[in-house]
């Protein structure tokens, strides 16, 4: 079980680039995660279900994130995740009801004990009143 709490900072309802994070949200979810190993190799799936309660304009959401993971090598990670959101109803004036799927290939490189880069690719492949999401994922991670 998490619980998250998103205090805003932010009171210029004006700004575009705040529109929608202006208000406190609470999100909490259910997260259930297995190992297990695929053909020989180490392998994982990880789903997370939950509600995000937005406390403005916009709708509260339902959230539905899953993520297979697959090492083929020890030094190599294959993930394929899917997110998901669908809005509770309408928000208020400008926050129509929206429902969006994401997905997500990656592949992650160890390259030092404890250091990997993470490189792939994105996309919603499905929406209702969404933005349209396409590119590219790389990132650094660091095993403590």
């Amino acid at each position: 079980f998490q619980a998250v709490a998103k205090v805003a900072d932010v009171v210029d309802d004006g700004s575009p680039a705040t529109v929608g994070q202006t208000d406190n949200q609470f999100d909490l979810r259910l997260l259930m995660a297995r190992s297990f190993q695929l053909a020989g190799y180490p392998a994982f799936v990880d789903v997370q279900a939950g509600y995000r309660y937005r406390a403005g304009a916009p709708p509260s959401e339902w959230v539905l994130d899953l993520t297979f993971g697959i090492r083929p090598q020890p030094r190599w990670l294959v993930l394929v995740q899917n997110f998901n959101v669908a809005s509770d109803g309408r928000g208020g004036p400008g926050f129509p009801a929206t429902r969006y799927s994401k997905a997500q290939a990656s592949i992650v490189y160890e390259f030092a004990d404890g250091w990997s880069v993470q490189a792939g690719l994105l996309t919603t492949f499905a929406g209702l009143n969404a933005w349209r999401e396409q590119g590219a994922v790389l990132g650094v991670w660091r095993r403590f």
